[in-house]
């Protein structure tokens, strides 16, 4: 069994409230927290009611002094201060001066001093006062006063500021004079504890579980009486450390899970007694999200799901879970760095602990003697450890531990010489990421450059990378791992494989976006055969794979299952055959397919390069900049209460007006009042929280609208809901809460309400309403019935007056209308002949205008041929004669005069050019006007004179435009134009 030695330390995270979250003071007096959640802290300014939403505070009296804060029930807060009792009234939402059942002892007993409040039983308490009077105050009963120096003249009379009931019913008194006594309430005898000598003020008493009262005095230490053996330990700040407290001033006790003692000083911070090692630790204020906030400690207190509330002079509450035994050794002790990055850690056969030191080199621990061996690589010695940046390590049959480094290959360390062994080879690898053993004693070595086997002698035996074993995925490896098989599944950068014992490839295995039975991602981390013999595969970024060897599937399981953690870089299995998961948020662990989490809070750090380690007597390693930490499985218990949700605010936004209401009438389940909203609300909010404030982020909710709907609707982690256009009606709220992958909290919270119906929507004015409809329906229709008949008789006479007109005007109409047809028809006939003329016209302009071009062209022709003539007679006037002969041409090819011929065309046929190129795309604007001038019947002579070419050219002209309009064989171009409606 392995001893726990003097650097091995519990773990606490502290999470912290103070007037950033609004409380009134970060000097909390005393702090607790009710049966509903709700957190109450007393300061200087009053007692302070938290929700998890905001702070409420409630002022008592000016310039008040509050020595005790006393849960007494389920809805009803004790206060004891310097100007009497005090209790809170949830009816009425504040707190007022105890009012017992016997009116007469009100001046009497609770208007004094109230240093402490004991409770008995949920209804009845003990409260300690001034001078030596204390009371039994029984709720609706007879209250019973008691007077100390009357009891036993030899007490002092000094004032009683502490006081607990032990398990025998015995009231244990501590004085402000720094006594300590004990009063039966049977015998009524009080004694002093004789044992003790102390003259400073006894500011708490504890009796614990285990029948022993813890004593805390203001000066002299901590005092320990057992009250069987009748043994009284003393323990003060002079003492060894971890062997006694570290500060003399105690101003606070509280028992813990596991019999451990929390003990509150003023400057020592919180010091932690665990029976089970006799040991204290110490944890004092530290800078950071989850350190101690103060090492001042007035006072503990009480919270739900094993939470411990801390009230300090300076730091507000800092408050703690006390779950999880986690133990560590510091980082100074092993010699740490800050380097962020994480480490591994190998259990070797002597029980020593192998842990990486991020970029410093490697550590062996011993966790018996807490002596450390630190290697680190000294560049100018050859025998010693090589490289800085440790990967992975193993043990193998000889006791030889293999080391495996980033960059300067690897080493072996005989654990029996105490030295490096030197072999061949060592320093050509690199990036060694993963070793392990191999089912005939061979070592594979993973590296960036795929995988080496060595055999027990430390000679290569084997290399295998992408070139010497086809099929294999990746040459960058990154875990190795053995089967029951004895086969070797190989993780890399880029896929899965399995390799048989002799290093031949089986089986490779890569994600894929079509089959959500693929791996999830191709960068595989780490790699763990279960208890069922599935295999587990560990990713970078997308969590964890399930492999089935049946199905021959994957199961992916992420977020949606219960992992947070999406980088997976360890997987053990511990003696439970629980799985735990080293992820980059911290440890996870799968017990029967439910997923815990474990994080910060927990003590337990995320994993930045490493991974966790089982060790042969059942811990659970893990180490980094914060040291090397361990914890055992078994002493992780699940939570037995589950949380509460309550309200912390209701808000109705009305046609004109808002308001808010406060939810403490609705804490207790049954919700007696019955919240009204009226007809013109246009919004309904329901703020909510729940009661374990230590997991609120990983929080879910829950609510159910009875009236609406009777199912389930998942919030998420938002913790209020909006409603509006409720129709008038009763309904029932229902909020719960669950965490993680946790089943549902079987307590809820709820509230009724009511949505009044507008004046129109009431039950009453509807009937009368109806009432009146019927008689209103009653009367008019005898009306209309009368009235009808009278209309009937009436719309005869009047139908055979209208007949008769109506016959005569359809004579007159119908005569109008055959003179409007006759008028409309000569109009017809006119617009007729007005566009018969218009067309001539235009024809005959359009022929007149052709004919005088035709006639210029033939002057300009014949013109032409006499200077072409003359040209030949008069040789030196040749060269003019041509230049004029060359304007002629000139003059023949210009189209101004085609333009408006186009113009006038397009006016008698507007529509035959366009629709003839849309019918043959292809043809030239010198065939279109060939079309124009044969569709005006032009004969080819005239054409020709037109062109200014010969009659053949025409001819030919006229052949090929057939061609092209694929006019067939004897069809004239007038029969063509009119076959295609041009």
């Amino acid at each position: 069994m392995s001893i726990v030695t003097y650097g091995q330390e519990p773990v606490l995270q502290f999470e912290h409230l103070d007037m950033s979250d609004g409380f009134s003071d970060n000097r909390i007096n005393q702090v607790m927290q009710d049966q509903h959640g709700i957190i109450w802290a007393a300061t200087k300014f009053g007692v302070n009611r938290y929700d998890g939403d905001k702070v409420r505070l409630y002022p008592l009296a000016n310039s008040i002094t509050i020595y005790k804060l006393q849960v007494k029930g389920e809805n009803n807060i004790l206060v004891g201060t310097d100007r009497g009792l005090y209790n809170y009234h949830k009816e009425k939402d504040r707190f007022e001066l105890y009012r017992p059942v016997d009116k007469k002892a009100t001046d009497t007993i609770f208007n004094q001093k109230i240093f402490s409040i004991s409770i008995s039983n949920s209804q009845d308490f003990w409260i300690g006062g001034s001078t030596g009077k204390f009371y039994f105050i029984q709720e609706g009963k007879k209250n019973y006063s008691f007077n100390a120096c009357r009891l036993n003249p030899s007490f002092p009379n000094a004032d009683i500021i502490s006081l607990s009931q032990d398990r025998f019913g015995k009231i244990w008194l501590g004085t402000s004079n720094g006594e300590v006594w004990s009063f039966d309430p049977r015998s009524k005898a009080l004694h002093p504890l004789q044992e003790i000598e102390n003259y400073y003020p006894i500011s708490d008493i504890l009796v614990d579980s285990q029948s022993q009262v813890w004593i805390a005095s203001l000066g002299n230490g901590l005092y320990r009486y057992n009250l069987e053996s009748k043994e009284l330990s003393h323990y003060t700040a002079k003492a060894k450390r971890g062997e006694s407290i570290n500060n003399n001033i105690v101003l606070g006790l509280y028992e813990g899970n596991n019999e451990r003692v929390f003990i509150g000083t003023d400057g020592g911070g919180i010091n932690l007694y665990e029976p089970i090692k006799d040991k204290f630790t110490y944890f004092k204020q530290e800078d950071g999200e989850w350190g101690l906030s103060d090492n001042s400690i007035l006072c503990f207190g009480r919270g739900m799901h094993n939470v411990i509330f801390a009230g300090t002079v300076h730091g507000g509450i800092s408050y703690f879970k006390d779950r999880m035994s986690v133990y560590n050794v510091s980082p100074h002790k092993l010699a740490f760095e800050t380097d962020k990055q994480g480490s591994r850690i190998l259990e070797d056969s002597q029980a020593n602990l192998w842990i990486t030191a991020g970029r410093n080199g490697l550590r062996k621990y011993n966790p018996q003697t807490g002596e450390v061996d630190i290697f680190i690589d000294d560049k100018n010695n050859e025998k010693d450890l090589s490289g800085d940046i440790i990967l992975s390590m193993m043990e193998d049959e000889k006791e030889r531990i293999w080391i495996g480094s980033l960059r300067e290959g690897l080493n072996i360390y005989d654990t029996k010489e105490q030295k490096f062994i030197s072999f061949t080879g060592k320093e050509n690898l690199s990036g060694i990421y993963a070793i392990e053993k191999g089912s005939d004693g061979h070592i594979w070595v993973g590296t960036t450059n795929g995988i080496v086997i060595y055999n027990e002698q430390l000679n290569i035996i084997k290399r295998l990378n992408t070139h010497t074993c086809e099929g294999l995925s990746n040459n960058r490896i990154t875990s190795l791992y053995k089967d029951a098989k004895g086969e070797i599944w190989v993780g890399t950068e880029n896929g899965l494989n399995i390799l048989s014992a002799e290093g031949e490839w089986l089986e490779s295995f890569y994600t894929s976006n079509k089959d959500n039975t693929s791996l999830s991602g191709n960068h595989i981390l780490s790699i763990q055969e279960g208890p069922d013999l599935s295999v587990y595969v560990g990713t970078y970024g997308f969590g964890l794979n399930r492999y089935s060897r049946r199905d021959k599937k994957f199961e992916r399981i992420g977020v949606q299952k219960g992992l947070y953690g999406k980088i997976v870089r360890g997987i053990l299995i511990d003696h439970q055959k629980n799985i735990w998961l080293s992820t980059n948020l911290g440890l996870s662990r799968i017990n029967n397919d439910t997923i815990s989490n474990f994080g910060i809070q927990d003590g337990i750090t995320p994993f930045r390069g490493g991974e966790a380690s089982l060790s042969n007597s059942g811990r659970i390693y893990f180490a980094g900049n914060e040291g090397l930490s361990y914890f055992e499985p078994e002493s992780l218990h699940q939570e037995i209460s589950q949380p509460r949700v309550f309200f912390t605010g209701f808000k109705i936004v009305e046609e004109e007006d808002s308001r808010e209401i406060e939810p403490s009438g609705f804490w207790d389940k049954q919700g007696s009042d019955i919240l009204k909203l009226h007809a013109d609300f246009s919004l309904f909010t329901v703020n909510f929280s729940s009661s374990n404030y230590f997991d609120l982020e990983d929080t879910e909710y829950f609510y159910k609208l009875e009236g609406l709907n009777n199912e389930w609707q998942a919030l998420n982690k938002l913790n209020s809901i909006t409603f509006s256009n409720l129709a008038p009606g009763a309904y029932n709220l229902h909020v719960t809460t669950k965490k993680g992958t946790e089943e549902p909290s079987i307590h809820k919270a709820n509230i009724e309400f009511l949505v009044l119906p507008a004046f129109w929507q009431r039950r009453e004015v509807q009937v009368i309403s109806i009432l009146l409809l019927g008689l209103s329906i009653f009367f008019l229709t005898n009306w209309r019935n009368r009235n009808i008949k009278k209309q009937r008789d009436d719309f005869k006479k009047i139908v055979a007056i209208r007949t008769r007109e109506v016959e005569k005007e359809k004579d007159k109409a119908y005569k109008n209308e055959l003179e409007l047809l006759e008028t409309e028809r000569q109009n017809e006939q006119l617009k007729q002949k007005r566009l018969s003329d218009e067309l001539k016209f235009k024809t005959e302009e359009l022929t007149n205008s052709t004919l005088r071009t035709v006639h210029k062209n033939n002057l300009l022709v014949e013109i032409k041929e006499d200077f072409i003539a003359e040209g030949k007679k008069h040789i030196e006037l040749k060269k003019f004669f041509d230049q004029i002969v060359g304007k002629i041409d000139d003059s023949l090819a210009i189209d101004t005069e085609w333009k408006q011929f186009y113009s006038i065309f397009k006016q008698v046929h507007p529509s035959f050019i366009p629709s003839l190129k849309k019918e043959n795309p292809s043809l030239t604007d010198r065939e279109l006007r060939l079309c124009a001038l044969i569709k005006l019947n032009f004969p080819s002579q005239q054409i020709a004179t037109l062109f200014g070419i010969s009659l053949n050219s025409i001819k030919v002209a006229r052949h090929r435009l057939r061609k092209k309009l694929k006019i067939e064989e004897g069809m004239s171009f007038e029969d063509f134009f009119k076959l295609k409606g041009l």
